[in-house]
């Protein structure tokens, strides 16, 4: 069987044609802003805009990776909970969530990693989302107006 440049077309490879856990495509989205991002709202709340990310599977039976780091997130007495959405809906039941407590002012840097399986090959708006877990405690997506070092990273990988 020859190799010709039609085979070597992107669109003519299939799922089929790659080794199981081949990485497809990795799509990474930086934040763009300055200053602190912060709510005391009991209801979840997207980050930033400059942080979704617009992704397409190539493969409707992959497993998509979606990280998302932050440098410094903060908070008081309360818990701050983040948690990755498509479209603006959760995107697992439970283990997309991360919170952190410490009782006292503090900064941390978080990165919240979450895998599920493609949900076809249409695309979505993948965002993370953060709120305070009381309505009351203010929390921070950027604290103290720390240089931006957020990222949401999308990794297809072949089933």
């Amino acid at each position: 069987d020859s190799v010709t440049a039609a085979k070597l077309e992107v669109s003519a490879i299939t799922s089929a044609d790659l080794p199981a856990s081949s990485i497809v495509q990795v799509k990474t989205t930086r934040g763009d802003f300055t200053g602190d991002i912060s709510t005391t709202s009991a209801s979840y709340a997207e980050v930033h805009s400059s942080l979704r990310n617009t992704f397409t599977p190539k493969f409707a039976n992959s497993t998509l990776m979606i990280n998302y780091t932050a440098n410094a997130v903060g908070w008081s007495a309360g818990y701050i909970h983040h948690e990755i959405r498509a479209d603006g809906a959760r995107l697992d039941s439970g283990s997309d969530i991360w919170n952190t407590n410490s009782g006292s002012n503090s900064s941390t840097p978080i990165s919240l990693y979450l895998e599920v399986p493609s949900w076809g090959t249409s695309s979505k708006v993948i965002s993370p989302y953060f709120k305070s877990s009381n309505g009351s405690t203010q929390v921070y997506a950027n604290w103290g107006g720390s240089p931006v070092y957020c990222f949401v990273k999308i990794t297809e990988v072949a089933a």
